[in-house]
């Protein structure tokens, strides 16, 4: 039943893989074999020139640098691995406080064993003390840290006890900067034991650590194949593969449990291994020195350090086991710091051999503690205690939402990827076809939105988007056992840097892909905008979408692009349509209550919109639509001009001369704004008429040298004459004016005579009688001659209405 469910799940993932788009999205740009096993990659600058090159370290501690050409143009030896270690990781920092990185780098592997002489006895000082159980041999992994500058000048070095499989650097707010270091590996205890019962049938176990050479793998590809590393080799791990070029022979390091039965006995002697699995943080200074050690020891319910455990049903490496008697082994692999929770202060993501997530806090030293862990694969439980035996291959903290906060990957060597939220939740899962070797954020997309890159031993690289789906997969040509992602030689591409077994390889994003992904994010946002029926929203991005499958000369997506582009237009077209036939039916209505000014506005409206849509019918019911309102605002004007020049002669009549100028003045106006030119020379004429009469007062009051009145008359008929542009009546006006002048200058002559008053007398005493008669025959009341002006103020307001 469990192997059925086992190849269910494999079938599923399978299916998963087969599904997602497979596309040629990268293109090699060069590939460097290296003739020994890489152990880590990282991206620097080296040269101190402002651009990253590529760093590869090697097991046998050679460290390369490499331009974007793919040419070493640096290269350094830390030391022999037997005495320091193998370099197992590599990081960067600023150690030593003098603004430029570091490289740091993690060593482990060296191994030491210590053997004593069989006895039962202990030696203490000078004392022989009987013992049932006596220390015989000790094997152990050493380990170091170094730090040194880009040229591989050694800034410091520390040993370590134990191997050191992973190093980071970090900062807390409080105590500065520090390098971090996982620190721990296999120690095997083996002890002298007295027996003194039937050991006949007990099986013994010893893990041994073996180096052969395997013939019948006669290709490169054969040898590097991590799959056929612990091939017939029963509990093998750690095995790792070496081909000679030179001899052609492919050579195997593994570690493997081998077991016995004892042959029986009443009394004696036998050696009992026991192992136990060291684990820890360090942190160390700028100057090498620790400041603060974390254990992370597997522990049981009354906190006792489990050393091994008994689980029932697990997942060993891909094989369905059963009650297996399995060693708690709880080796650091992978070390990422970040500040996940945004709290200011930075977190140490640790990941375990024994599939354990951790969570630490980095305030200050005296603080570190553990916030939260998580398991990552599948586990078999004994009391609160999970046991996984896939070790995690990498670990980062990636942004994929809103919130500011970091999410947490994590991938093992089962081919399992999680998700936690900055607490420790679980997101979502995922499982591809082998082991997780690498973590990466990019928008492939280009959509704004963060997808995760995830290269797996099984020569591919998988992109997933935020939700966990995988978007595609690109096949590569080797195991991928780390990677690097950036644009390095600043080109607008994305470069995958890949390191396999041996070899190191260049890739860049497909240019066409690229744009591509651009164009059909932009086709997205189209299409929806459309199903909105945002038209206009749409119209653009499909202009954008269309115009770069062009330059690409995609095929496939041209037609697909050119027919939304006919959707949106019809859409379009008609929704334009009928907002220009809503403005053309409230410009009627308005035109029915005889409001011409918003009959025009609204008009407008729609003749610019049947201009945009080009519809041809529409405008010519425009055009008709307008000379009507046009002659019927002709008209109105003709009738309110007529109004203000009736007025006009009505107040001539009743002598009110300036203001019938006026308003004469005001119906000329109007009736050439409605192009009624006899009626604006009308208005003329009667301007002239009133001009002749000033004449004839003028003359009059000169005759009777009334001379200011005369010359007030006449400049009055001149300034007429000239508004109406009459110039011979205007010369005539100032020939009047010259004769008054010349009257006024004359000498004023005074006859001396005698006055006789007696005919005034007598007119006076008529002139009495006839108004006292006058007064008694005038009836009650008056009677006003003076025009009413009424009409000339609904007039004034017709007006201000047109």
């Amino acid at each position: 039943m469990e192997k059925k469910i086992l190849y269910c799940l494999i079938i599923m993932i399978l299916i998963q893989e087969a599904s997602a788009q497979q596309i040629k999205t990268l293109d090699l740009k060069w590939k460097k074999g290296l003739g020994y096993t890489i152990s880590d990659v990282i991206l620097a600058d080296v040269t101190a020139d402002g651009k990253k090159e590529i760093v590869v370290a090697l097991q046998n501690n050679t460290v390369l640098a490499f331009n974007p050409a793919g040419e070493i143009i640096q290269s350094f030896y830390l030391g022999d691995p037997t005495q320091i270690g193998y370099i197992t990781s590599m990081a960067l920092g600023d150690v030593d406080g003098d603004l430029s990185n570091e490289l740091i780098f993690g060593l482990g592997g060296a191994k030491e064993v210590r053997t004593y002489d069989l006895h039962d006895f202990e030696l203490t000082g000078n004392t022989l003390t009987p013992k049932d159980t006596v220390l015989y041999k000790v094997l152990r992994y050493h380990g170091s840290v170094y730090v040194t500058d880009p040229d591989g000048t050694l800034v410091w070095r520390r040993l370590t006890l134990d191997s050191v499989k992973a190093v980071d650097y970090i900062t807390t707010p409080k105590d500065g900067n520090f390098v971090a270091a996982g620190v721990g590996d296999l120690v095997l205890y083996t002890y002298n034991t007295r027996s003194g019962s039937e050991l006949a049938g007990d099986e013994v176990c010893v893990e041994e650590n073996v180096t052969d050479q395997v013939a019948r793998w006669a290709t490169q590809s054969d040898c590097l194949a991590s799959s056929n590393c612990c091939d017939n080799v029963d509990r093998c791990s750690d095995c790792t593969s070496e081909w000679d070029d030179e001899d052609e022979v492919c050579t195997r390091s593994y570690t493997k449990i081998v077991c016995g039965s004892t042959s029986g006995g009443t009394v004696g002697w036998v050696l009992v291994d026991e192992k136990q699995y060291n684990s820890s943080i360090i942190l160390l200074d700028s100057s090498g020195q620790q400041k603060k050690k974390i254990d992370l020891f597997r522990r049981d319910e009354n906190d006792k350090i489990l050393t091994k455990v008994k689980v029932k049903s697990v997942i060993v490496r891909g094989t369905q086991t059963t009650n297996f008697n399995t060693e708690v082994d709880n080796r650091i692999r992978s070390i990422f710091s970040a500040d996940i929770n945004q709290d200011k202060a930075e977190e140490i993501l640790v990941a375990s051999s024994n599939g354990l997530i951790y969570s630490i806090s980095a305030y200050n030293l005296t603080s570190m503690r553990v916030v939260w862990e998580q398991v990552l694969g599948d586990s078999g439980t004994d009391g609160v205690n999970y046991y996984v035996l896939d070790p995690i291959k990498t670990i980062k903290a990636i942004n994929i939402n809103e919130d500011l906060k970091l999410e947490v990957f994590a991938g093992d060597a089962l081919g399992i990827l999680k998700v936690f939220n900055a607490e420790g939740a679980l997101l979502w899962k995922q499982r591809i076809n082998g082991p997780v070797t690498g973590i990466e954020p990019i928008d492939v997309e280009l959509d704004g939105k963060p997808d995760i890159v995830v290269s797996s031993a099984n020569k591919n690289l998988y992109v997933f988007d935020s939700s966990g789906n995988i978007v595609w997969n690109y096949p590569t040509d080797d195991e991928i056992n780390s990677f690097e992602l950036e644009d390095i030689d600043r080109n607008g591409l994305d470069d995958f840097i890949l390191a396999s077994t041996r070899n190191l390889y260049w890739y860049e994003t497909n240019e066409f892909y690229v744009k591509k992904a651009k164009a059909d994010s932009y086709y997205l946002q189209a299409y929806q905008s459309f199903t909105q029926r945002d038209f206009s929203k749409a119209s653009i991005y499909v202009d954008l979408a269309l115009g770069i499958y062009r330059d690409i000369k995609d095929a496939d997506n041209v037609p697909k692009c050119n027919l939304l582009r006919s959707r949106i237009d019809n859409e379009f077209q008609l929704r334009k349509k009928l907002e220009a036939d809503k403005y053309y039916q409230i410009a009627l209505n308005y035109y029915s209550v005889n409001d011409l000014n918003l009959t025009l506005i609204n008009i407008a409206n729609a003749e610019k919109i049947y201009a945009e849509i080009e519809d041809v019918g529409g405008l010519e019911k425009i055009e008709g639509f307008k000379k009507t309102v046009k002659e019927e605002e002709r008209n109105q004007k003709k009738i309110i001009a007529d109004g203000y020049y009736t007025k006009a002669v009505s107040l001539k009549n009743f002598a009110n001369y300036t203001s019938s100028v006026e308003l004469a003045r005001k119906a000329k106006k109007i009736y050439e704004e409605a192009m009624y030119h006899n009626d604006s020379i009308k208005c003329d004429y009667f301007v002239i008429s009133v001009a002749d009469r000033s004449m004839e007062v003028a003359t009059k009051n000169l005759e009777l040298k009334r001379y200011d009145r005369a010359i007030l008359d006449a400049e009055y008929a001149k300034k007429l004459y000239t508004e109406v542009g009459q110039p011979e009546l205007v010369k005539l006006a100032q020939s009047l004016l010259d004769r008054i002048n010349q009257e006024m200058q004359k000498p004023v002559v005074v006859e001396n005579k005698t006055t006789d008053f007696t005919p005034y007398f007598i007119g006076l005493g008529i002139l009495s009688i006839i108004l006292v008669i006058y007064s008694r025959m005038k009836p009650r009341g008056t009677v006003k001659v003076t025009p009413e002006f009424q009409e000339l103020d609904e007039l004034e307001r017709l007006e201000g209405k047109i």
